[in-house]
């Protein structure tokens, strides 16, 4: 949903009831995963719908659907798939900041994507992906 200028809200439709805590956890990771608003990770947060006006702004932007996704994965498949890739992304983010303390200064970009990916490897390894 596109929500007004470069703001957008995703929905996932339960196809039955979650508890608080499970929506809440669900969420938490989407917000983690896509870096969206911190405010909006609680799982009462409300939603804007389709078609109506978003007061908040002074240009009154119509909300509208953006894309539409049809996968059918349950909210469990969700979460772990964003959690696989939340520890994939914190392997990368750390190889890459391992790379660059073993490299010192102006070394090629070369030889620190190979110490990235060594990096990774070796991370990988250690929380077993």
């Amino acid at each position: 949903m596109k929500t007004s200028d470069h703001k957008h809200q995703a929905h996932i439709f339960l196809e039955k009831a979650r508890t608080l805590e499970e929506r809440t956890r669900l969420q938490k990771l989407l917000q983690q995963c896509f870096g969206s608003d911190p405010a909006s990770t609680d799982g009462n947060h409300a939603r804007r719908l389709p078609n109506t006006i978003n007061w908040k702004y002074e240009s009154h932007p119509v909300v509208r659907v953006i894309r539409e996704i049809k996968d059918r994965e349950t909210p469990e498949q969700l979460i772990a798939k964003l959690e696989k890739e939340k520890k994939r992304k914190f392997v990368y983010d750390n190889a890459k900041q391992y790379a660059k303390v073993v490299i010192d200064g102006d070394v090629k970009e070369k030889i620190q994507r190979q110490l990235t990916i060594i990096a990774v490897i070796l991370f990988s390894n250690l929380i077993q992906l």
